[in-house]
């Protein structure tokens, strides 16, 4: 079994300060509670990018600081958000991170929709290979299977295939254990999967992935709560509670350099960006 790599998501595309007075949402804060995420255990840090009213952006200048920042302090894995709802959203792929998001297909996540057909994918997945950037598959529901693995098999997704189940977002599949277990009957078992739960109620099912070998994605992007009737106030709070369940059940946590050796991504320091 692998040791167990915790990423955090810390911030999402759509929380504001009304939601949440925790959300990180400028650059420098994004960059701050990714080094304090990675202080805590996280060996991946998955963020979007806000204007400055708080509004999702796809400013790869914003993508930039937040990337410059973080790497002043921190060896942490970076993945950067294609957001596909948003014109000019692969444009960060041109800095070269080392993971970037891209879902397996078509979602619709509560009033709105990720519209992912597959020529689109294969065309991103395609830009994701160029660049060097390993492309994190992320399935919302079991019809995005079929489509993940024609992504793995074109080549253009490097191997091992990395992808995260994202369970309980609102549209996509439920958040509980046989959904759980029937997504990791889908796919090879070469492949390295993760688990991401929306919602309050998704500490059982982590734990459930942390004891099957998979790895965690955790953070104020997934839920805002800590515990019921408990704010979280910082993504490492997260980091922490995973690495002291993790603990608990006799399971190592990776560092950067693990998780980037785990994966077969490039280190933080050879990874080269392209030419801007």
């Amino acid at each position: 079994m692998d040791k167990l790599i915790i990423s955090v998501a810390v911030n999402g595309g759509q929380l504001q300060r009304t939601d949440t007075p925790h959300v990180p949402i400028t650059p420098p804060e994004i960059a701050d509670s990714i080094i304090a995420s990675a202080q805590a255990g996280a060996a991946i840090a998955h963020f979007h990018i806000r204007g400055d009213d708080g509004a999702p952006s796809a400013d790869p200048e914003r993508y930039r600081e937040v990337r410059d920042l973080v790497r002043l302090e921190s060896d942490v894995a970076l993945n950067f958000s294609t957001d596909l709802r948003l014109g000019g959203g692969r444009d960060c792929l041109r800095l070269g991170p080392e993971i970037a998001s891209l879902p397996a297909g078509s979602v619709n996540l509560g009033d709105g929709v990720i519209a992912a057909p597959r020529p689109l994918l294969f065309e991103v997945a395609n830009e994701m290979a160029r660049a060097g950037v390993r492309g994190e598959l992320e399935i919302f529901h079991e019809g995005m299977l079929g489509t993940a693995r024609r992504l793995a098999e074109s080549g253009l997704i490097h191997e091992p295939v990395f992808c995260q189940f994202c369970l309980g977002f609102d549209g996509g599949a439920p958040a509980d254990a046989a959904m759980l277990l029937r997504l990791i009957a889908g796919i090879p078992a070469a492949w390295k999967w993760s688990l991401a739960v929306e919602g309050d109620g998704g500490l059982p099912l982590l734990a459930l992935a942390t004891g099957l070998g998979g790895h965690v994605r955790v953070g104020i992007e997934d839920t805002i709560m800590f515990s019921a009737g408990q704010l979280a106030v910082s993504n490492a709070q997260f980091v922490e509670r995973s690495v002291r369940l993790a603990t608990e059940l006799g399971r190592p946590v990776a560092t950067a350099a693990q998780a980037r050796a785990i994966l077969a991504l490039p280190t933080a320091h050879q990874h080269a960006c392209l030419p801007q």
